[in-house]
């Protein structure tokens, strides 16, 4: 689940940032522009880290963000204002170490196939 203090860390000052690549981006699709601009902003360490992230959760983060003036938002675009960068700048976030391993392994199949369970049937 996304909120308003976790979409910060993927939001620039300096240049506006689309909301579909960063949902994509954390989504997983792997498609030229996602890729691309995931590239461009500096977020391809982060594909797939949220698989069930819905479009309506992105909104609503970006939306309050808007709403507590710690960003603007012009059509799908929104960059921080210089509010939101002080916040984002003396907000402590969880900062995965291990990012990059989800280019190359997905967790959640990784799980389901460690767990064996009896319906696959293999028994113990």
């Amino acid at each position: 689940m996304l909120d308003a203090t976790q979409l910060l860390r993927f939001l620039s000052a300096n240049t506006p940032r689309r909301l579909r690549v960063i949902e994509n981006v954390l989504v997983g699709k792997r498609s030229v522009s996602t890729l691309y601009w995931g590239m461009r902003y500096a977020q391809l360490d982060w594909l797939g880290y949220d698989k069930r992230l819905s479009r309506t959760e992105v909104d609503q983060a970006a939306q309050s963000l808007v709403n507590d003036k710690l960003a603007v938002m012009a059509d799908t675009k929104v960059k921080l204002t210089p509010e939101g960068l002080t916040t984002l700048n003396a907000t402590s976030l969880y900062q995965p170490q291990a990012l990059s391993v989800r280019l190359t392994v997905d967790i959640s199949t990784f799980w389901q196939r460690f767990f064996i369970s009896d319906s696959s049937g293999f028994r113990s």
